[in-house]
């Protein structure tokens, strides 16, 4: 017969197998599924209400909302924006945190750190909103709920690119500061988020002038007009779920060394070794 590992040991092995399930360094996937699903839900949806509801394309170009407003496209979009909505808040969660860790490096008490901690906490919760406002408009389809949901994507994309240039500037500082403090030439939590930044900003009041200009008159050719608004539309979305991508190496890496070492301790991986020898008798063989 096969021996019952002790109590103790189930107890103690669960809560450690669930903190490295949960560890920043796994949780990291989560930035890079935000580009993942996010960009392939907002294409396939409006494949599949091309496919089901062509009549919409005959007169006009539909928006993301109206291509997801009508099922089985709606619930394409629902079940990708449900999955990509959750992993947008732990990607600032963890950029959080990371900002957190970073700050250490400046002096304590210092104007510089202060402020580093301001522009990170209001960046990840500007990013906490941004993906609640993406899992309500989900919900809410323009044809449920059409002022509501028009508040919801704007509210979607003002909080992203908002939470996007306070995070930005965050970063700008603390490099200054590191400059200024210790000589440190190294661009810390840069890479190619100012420049993925300032597009994104540019194209957004490109986009909201598209959305006030349309049904102004100001073009001549309607069609025009709607072909360019759905086109920075979709290219704005795109790029919203591609900053948290950029982030992805950096949690990876920062986290690495701490996964790394609670496996490395008593108690880290080797405890399911441990577990598992608890199962065999003491004569090595099993029962």
């Amino acid at each position: 017969m096969t021996a019952s590992p002790p109590p103790s040991a189930v107890g103690v092995a669960r809560p450690r197998m669930l903190s490295r399930l949960a560890h920043p360094y796994r949780l990291s996937l989560a930035s890079l599924l935000v580009f993942l699903v996010g960009v392939p839900t907002i294409f396939l949806t409006r494949l599949v209400f091309q496919a089901t509801r062509p009549e919409y394309f005959a007169t006009t170009i539909p928006t993301i909302s109206k291509s997801s407003a009508f099922a089985p496209a709606s619930d394409v979009f629902l079940i990708g924006m449900l999955v990509v909505a959750p992993c947008i808040v732990i990607s600032w969660w963890l950029v959080f945190r990371l900002s957190r860790e970073r700050a250490r490096a400046l002096s304590a008490g210092t104007r510089q750190r202060r402020f580093y901690l301001g522009f990170a906490a209001a960046a990840a919760g500007l990013g906490v909103l941004a993906g609640l406002s993406l899992a309500s408009l989900a919900i809410i389809t323009l044809e449920t709920n059409d002022p509501a949901h028009i508040v919801l994507s704007y509210a979607f994309f003002v909080s992203q690119l908002a939470a996007y240039l306070a995070d930005t500037c965050g970063a700008l500082l603390l490099n200054r500061a590191l400059a200024a403090e210790r000589g440190d030439a190294a661009k810390h939590g840069l890479g190619g988020k100012p420049a993925l930044c300032l597009f994104v900003t540019l194209l957004g009041f490109f986009f909201l002038f598209l959305f006030l200009a349309r049904d102004q008159g100001v073009f001549q050719n309607e069609m025009l007009a709607q072909g360019l608004y759905v086109l920075s539309e979709y290219v704005l979305a795109t790029l919203c779920f591609a900053y948290a991508a950029l982030y992805f190496p950096e949690l990876r890496g920062h986290f690495r060394a701490s996964f790394d070492a609670s496996i490395a301790r008593p108690g880290g991986f080797a405890s399911a070794r441990t577990l598992d020898s608890a199962t065999t008798p003491s004569n090595g063989r099993r029962g």
